[in-house]
C-alpha cells in the first residue's frame, strides 16, 4: 500500500522474473493471470495481453520457455551483468524479428475462447498497446496504450457499469485523467 493506495503488479513480457520477495519488499501484491471478477452478471477478465497473440510461434514458445520455473531459476542464479546482457540480446532480437513485419495483434479465436471460458462480458489487456474499445455492451475489450513516465491509460468501471479508457498524463507532480474512448 502506497499513499493509501494498493499497488498489484500482474507479469507481463518483459518483467515475468519479479518475484514475491521484490513484491513484499516493496508493498507490492503479485496477481496471477488472468484475474477475473464479477461484472454485469458475468464476469471481466483482465490479463496482459501476450498470451493472445497465439498467431505469433516463436514468441509464444518464447513465453513458454521462460515462465518455466526450472528456467527462471538457472537464469536467476546468474550475476546481474549476464541477466542484463540476456535482457538486452532479447530485446535485440525482439526488433529485428519485428523489423520488417506488422507487430502481432491478438488472435480473435484466442480471444473469444478466454471470454467463453470465464463467462466474461469485459476483457481488458495491453501488450498490443494500441487503444480502442472493441465490441458492444454485450461483450467488450479494451486495450491499454503502453506506458511512459509522462503517459499511459486505464479503465474506469463506473456503477452504471459502463466501460471508459482513460488517458492517464503526467507534468511534474500533476497526474491527469481524461476520456478517451467508450
Amino acid at each position: 500500500m502506497h499513499a493509501g493506495i494498493a499497488v498489484r503488479l500482474m507479469h507481463g513480457n518483459r518483467d515475468f522474473l519479479i518475484g514475491e520477495a521484490f513484491c513484499q519488499r516493496w508493498g507490492i501484491e503479485l496477481i496471477d493471470q488472468p484475474l477475473v471478477r464479477a461484472f454485469r452478471g458475468g464476469h471481466v477478465v483482465v490479463v496482459h495481453g501476450d498470451q493472445l497473440c497465439t498467431d505469433d510461434v516463436a514468441y509464444q514458445r518464447w513465453r513458454a520457455k521462460s515462465r518455466n520455473p526450472a528456467w527462471q531459476r538457472r537464469v536467476l542464479s546468474r550475476p546481474l551483468w549476464w541477466r542484463v546482457g540476456l535482457a538486452r540480446t532479447a530485446r535485440i532480437i525482439s526488433r529485428l524479428r519485428h523489423r520488417h513485419q506488422q507487430p502481432q495483434d491478438v488472435t480473435p479465436a484466442a480471444v473469444h475462447a478466454m471470454m467463453r471460458r470465464h463467462d466474461a462480458q469485459l476483457m481488458i489487456h495491453g501488450h498490443t498497446h494500441r487503444p480502442a474499445v472493441h465490441g458492444d455492451a454485450s461483450q467488450q475489450r479494451v486495450v491499454l496504450s503502453d506506458w511512459s513516465a509522462t503517459a499511459g491509460s486505464a479503465v474506469a468501471l463506473d456503477d452504471t457499469e459502463t466501460v471508459t479508457l482513460l488517458r492517464v498524463g503526467r507534468q511534474e507532480d500533476q497526474v491527469t485523467l481524461s476520456a478517451w474512448l467508450r
